[in-house]
């Protein structure tokens, strides 16, 4: 029998364990989150609000455009 639970057979375990993994680390994921990096369009922002960017009108248009524009700081977090 694999050491592994599935998903499927006891969602509420699982569910238990990853709110513990979050309440013991909280901390630390929200500082990573918080992170400013810096987009391939040249954009700095938050690692956190990086999905939602590269799927915007801003990013894709910047890319087309020039892709070595430098960004600007962004306080989006």
């Amino acid at each position: 029998m694999p050491n592994y639970i599935h998903y499927r057979d006891t969602p509420e375990k699982i569910q238990e364990i990853n709110k513990k993994y979050y309440e013991k680390n909280r901390d630390k994921i929200i500082e990573y989150l918080q992170t400013k990096t810096t987009c391939e369009c040249g954009k700095v922002l938050c690692i956190a609000a990086m999905s939602k960017h590269k799927k915007s009108k801003i990013h894709q248009k910047r890319l087309l455009t020039s892709p070595d524009v430098s960004g600007h700081a962004s306080d989006s977090c």
